[in-house]
């Protein structure tokens, strides 16, 4: 084996070389002093109510004042199950100073501020545990059109509070397309009760206590060989409701669809029946007063002009009804409205082609079971002033009439007198879009051309409303949907 050596010569050779390098260097260098930055004013922990605006203004020391030499992010982190966080954070400002309204689901978030500067790249954050408290467990819910899109509302039980732009804030300002179809609320006995939202091509579930956009339609309902699945109407908790038994009924796509929403965790819909009809978007849910359970819910198919019903948490579709003083089965006419009546009934109304109006009752009987339908009067336009412009409609479960809303005008249709008459007026111009009645109240939602408003009437002993409102709101969008919301 040969080991070679490296001569020492070379060694000082290019000692020598790396000397005269130096020798030549005369430093021609800038060298710039970093500007120290600190970031100040921003506590450990925040507590806000969904909804309500937040205002966090940081103070900045830095050893030389500048302008435009930082950007901004308010980040927010959910915190996951086991010490870790989700991979990405959401970004809800990038200005120097938060004032933002809080979109976010009931939680506790890690909330970061970071401020870096452009031109080095280097940064300071601080970190905060951001606690969300929800607001919005029951109260008025206003779907409603606005310069950007759809969106919503909400005026919040208790303390009678409006927050406004719910599903743009808790959607990273994302509207809702336009025009704007349809808000169902799912008030189910079990723990799931989300919102449906139906617009253009797009229908939505959400979370009930954010507003966030929480899936799809078609992941709920079960419906072959669609994607595109459209409600026109839910089963709502509450007096005559399918739900208070456990099962909730929907129309998806003009079919008729039920979900055990008592004994199951998960929300799903059972496949529609089949078969050539399509159901119009009112229902009659029919009540068996000695029992006090929902027994059968009864529809109007459209493309059949006859009347339907389903057995309670049953989809056998049965048309046998007695007592007929007309054809269910063979009507010819267009529905109007149709709605529940005072002692557990259902009433529809309808337009022939001579422009006269029918008012069709059906009945269970709890002696027999049985289902009665009678033909309760007729009468021509002539009575019903502008019920030919009308743009609202809601029965009373209190006695023998239904309300109507043309214009400004709220008008009484009374069944005994097979007439209407108009029984309050607003202001000319202060149009009326949607009508509720509740809990002996009326909830009316109005659009004067650039504002919306919500007025709450109590309705007293003639049901007719005790005036002024006992309530009213400003600052909405135009309102397409008014819906109850309940925790």
């Amino acid at each position: 084996m040969s080991i070679k050596y490296t001569p020492i010569s070379t060694f000082f050779a290019i000692a020598l070389l790396l000397l005269l390098g130096c020798a030549k260097d005369k430093g021609n260098y800038e060298y710039t002093t970093l500007n120290n930055f600190t970031v100040n004013n921003i506590a450990e922990d925040y507590t806000v109510y969904q909804g309500d605006t937040l205002k966090i203004e940081p103070m900045i020391a830095e050893d030389q004042a500048t302008t435009d030499r930082f950007s901004y992010a308010w980040t927010i982190e959910k915190p996951q199950q086991g010490g870790r966080n989700q991979e990405t954070a959401d970004t809800l400002s990038k200005e120097r100073t938060f004032n933002k309204a809080v979109g976010l689901g009931p939680g506790t978030y890690l909330f970061k501020f970071t401020m870096t500067e452009k031109s080095t790249g280097i940064y300071a954050a601080k970190t905060s545990s951001l606690m969300v408290i929800t607001a919005f467990e029951s109260g008025w819910v206003a779907l409603e059109e606005t310069p950007k899109g759809g969106d919503l509302s909400m005026i919040v039980d208790g303390t009678k509070k409006t927050y406004h732009n719910l599903f743009s804030n808790a959607n990273l300002g994302k509207y809702m397309p336009l025009p704007l179809s349809g808000l169902f609320m799912g008030n189910f006995v079990a723990k799931t009760k989300p919102v449906f939202i139906t617009a253009n091509q797009y229908n939505k579930v959400l979370d009930p206590l954010s507003f966030k956009e929480a899936g799809d339609t078609k992941d709920v309902f079960v419906i072959p060989g669609t994607t595109n699945r459209v409600m026109t109407y839910l089963a709502s908790n509450g007096p005559s409701s399918l739900v208070s038994t456990g099962f909730s009924a929907a129309i998806i796509n003009g079919k008729y669809t039920i979900a055990d929403t008592y004994s199951s965790n998960e929300l799903k819909f059972v496949e529609p029946i089949a078969g050539d009809y399509e159901l119009a978007p009112y229902a009659g849910i029919l009540y068996d007063s000695k029992t006090k359970r929902d027994v059968h819910v009864i529809f109007f198919d459209k493309k059949n002009s006859r009347f339907i019903y389903f057995p309670y948490g049953s989809l056998k579709m049965n048309t046998v009804f007695t007592g007929k003083t007309f054809d269910p089965l063979k009507i010819n006419q267009e529905i109007v409205y149709a709605t529940i009546m005072d002692n557990g009934g259902y009433n529809a109304l309808f337009k022939d082609s001579q422009n006269t109006y029918h008012l069709y009752q059906f009945i269970y009987r709890t002696s027999d079971g049985s289902i009665n339908a009678r033909s309760y009067f007729t009468m021509d336009a002539a009575s019903l002033p502008n019920i030919g412009k009308a743009t609202a409609f809601t029965g009373s479960p209190r006695s023998q009439i239904m309300y109507y809303a043309a214009e400004n005008q709220v008008y009484m249709l009374e069944f005994l007198n097979k007439s209407a008459r108009p029984i309050f007026s607003f202001p000319a111009g202060e149009n009326i879009t949607t009508m509720e009645d509740k809990d002996n109240q009326m909830i009316i939602s109005t659009w004067n051309g650039t504002e919306g408003k919500i007025f709450i009437f109590k309705v007293n002993d003639f049901q007719t409303f005790d005036t002024p409102a006992a309530e009213i709101y400003t600052g909405f969008g135009k309102i397409k949907a008014l819906k109850r919301k309940f925790g």
